[in-house]
């Protein structure tokens, strides 16, 4: 092949060929084409392109080949809740779209479910019902009890209200008296009979009797509306409490902790109910991309858990290549080196990604074990352009480019 490639290139045909074509026009049309210096340099330089195309096709084809097993980015699918198998709807290595059903569910679990719930919903809502009602009962009772007792210290305050306002219109008579007995005395009996040497003293004594017991009325009037004043500050103080007792009563009134325990419970249950309707709406599991159906990790009548997988899809938007080629020195420099991927249907670019470690593929028994030196496993990724669609576990071969082309 390198003969063929060195004949069907090299300079020296292209030269001659493009003399006699030269010298065929000019034979042609009868006159004679000068060969100036600027046509000649063109001819020789476009010579010495496909020179180096030739050279460049006869290095490639002189690389050695090493096999590289075709793979893809591989993604789990499951689902965050537990489910029953109905129907496996693909088979594995089979190519799938987006929105195509890949699995069918069993929906009479979620059914019986749903029913046990709802079920359970209409006893909790009953029993918080009853327990409602009593705790209103409770505060209305509650509410009626300060009411009334708010109500007969006004009726108190009200009753010391006139006790008070009857003391001091006592107090106020009683002061009036006094004075008119007083004014009364003096006028009807002369003033010597007051005197120690009145000849009279029965009359003073007498006044002064009356006296006394005038001033002894007063003074238990004004007593009497002192205390009265002081029953009256303490009612409106008691009121005011109850007042306040009420107001926290209607605001701050928690319902019984039973209640709070089952609005929590009501919470749950109506949260895994709306989840369980959702599922319903979902009989069948559908693909979300192109790609080809890898391992399936279930099958019909099965009680897949949460989170298990059920089955492995291959991205085939996402290519790329394992392949085990040789290493001379540090095996991080193959990093970046470009290759050739020769593919059953032509060839394609491609670059190596990374180095993976000997245990990173579980297709390392696919390689052929050789013991001409050392190998390494890298990842292969497209560089120039798509590669043709093939099944993951096809082996194509790969040719090394030379480090210039890096």
């Amino acid at each position: 092949m390198n003969a063929v490639h060195s004949s069907a290139f090299s300079t020296e045909p292209t030269s001659d060929a493009a003399s006699n074509m030269l010298s065929g026009r000019a034979t042609a049309t009868g006159a004679r084409w000068p060969a100036s210096p600027r046509r000649i340099a063109v001819l020789l330089s476009a010579a010495a392109v496909l020179s180096a195309i030739a050279c460049m096709w006869a290095t490639r084809a002189a690389s050695p080949r090493f096999p590289a097993i075709v793979q893809a980015e591989r993604f789990t699918v499951s689902l965050p809740y537990e489910v029953r198998i109905e129907r496996v709807l693909v088979r594995t290595g089979e190519k799938i779209h987006p929105g195509q059903p890949l699995l069918q569910f069993d929906l009479r679990p979620v059914c019986e479910e749903i029913t046990e719930l709802q079920r359970r919903e209409q006893v909790l809502k009953v029993r918080r019902e009853r327990l409602m009602t009593d705790f209103r009962r409770s505060m209305q009772w509650q509410e009626q009890q300060i009411a009334q007792k708010i109500l007969q210290l006004k009726e108190q305050v009200a009753g010391l209200l006139e006790e008070r306002y009857r003391n001091d219109l006592e107090r106020i008579a009683l002061g009036e008296s006094l004075q008119q007995d007083a004014v009364a005395i003096h006028v009807a009996v002369p003033q010597d009979v007051f005197s120690d040497t009145s000849p009279l003293p029965w009359m003073k004594d007498a006044a002064a009797l009356d006296d006394q017991w005038l001033l002894f009325r007063i003074e238990a009037a004004r007593n009497a509306a002192e205390v009265a004043n002081v029953r009256i500050a303490l009612c409106e103080q008691r009121i005011e409490h109850l007042s306040r007792l009420r107001d926290a009563l209607r605001q701050d009134a928690s319902p019984p902790a039973e209640i709070t325990e089952i609005d929590a419970e009501l919470t749950e249950l109506r949260d895994r109910l709306g989840l369980l309707h959702q599922r319903l709406k979902q009989a069948t599991l559908a693909s979300k991309t192109f790609g080809t159906v890898g391992r399936i990790a279930c099958q019909p009548g099965q009680f897949v858990p949460e989170g298990a997988p059920l089955l492995h899809i291959h991205d085939n938007a996402q290519p790329f290549l394992i392949a085990r080629l040789p290493v001379h020195g540090d095996a991080k420099d193959l990093q970046g080196r470009r290759v050739t991927v020769q593919f059953p249907t032509g060839t394609a670019g491609g670059r190596i990604e990374g180095v993976l470690p000997d245990d990173a593929t579980a297709d390392a028994a696919a390689f052929p074990r050789d013991q001409s030196g050392p190998r390494v496993f890298v990842r292969v990724v497209p560089s120039d352009r798509l590669w043709p669609d093939l099944p993951v576990g096809t082996t194509v071969g790969v040719c090394l480019e030379p480090d210039s082309s890096r």
